[in-house]
């Protein structure tokens, strides 16, 4: 067992990937769309319950997949949003409970759980999508706002 360990991480190590470094960081609201805007870069927002069974689904397997984590470092600042508790958010410059600023955020009117969320901060535009990913339902959705974001007219 020990062997196997060992050459797990040596192997581990061979190939570039440290095990701690893949993890994925998961920012509050407020550090997550601060670091966005000082780095020019997107944001990744789900909004989850601690209860909802898909939520804790899509960590467990989507989000904990090695690409997935990936993508999102490469591209995105990750923000979980618990819809339960009761907080106020800012975002440009106004102020919103966290319900009120997800409704926002989103294409529909209705929230949903588990949801996720592209936000654009340098436009203030944003996309949502509800329910559960697969990894590859959430590898084709990152993909997808990658490009449409490099096309976005940052002048409208």
């Amino acid at each position: 067992m020990k062997k196997i360990l060992a050459l797990s991480i040596l192997l581990s190590m061979a190939m570039g990937s440290d095990p701690v470094e893949n993890e994925l960081v998961w920012h509050s609201w407020e550090e997550g769309y601060k670091i966005a805007q000082d780095e020019d870069k997107t944001m990744l927002v789900f909004a989850f319950a601690t209860w909802c069974h898909w939520c804790k689904r899509m960590d467990d397997k989507t989000f904990n997949n090695n690409e997935i984590k990936s993508l999102i470092a490469k591209d995105y600042i990750a923000v979980k949003v618990d819809v339960d508790k009761e907080e106020t958010l800012e975002y440009n410059s106004k102020k919103y409970s966290n319900n009120e600023l997800l409704g926002k955020l989103m294409d529909s009117d209705q929230l949903g759980i588990p949801t996720t969320i592209i936000v654009y901060p340098k436009t203030s535009r944003s996309k949502s999508s509800g329910g559960f990913k697969t990894v590859q339902e959430m590898k084709d959705m990152l993909a997808l706002n990658v490009k449409e974001e490099e096309n976005l007219d940052i002048s409208e």
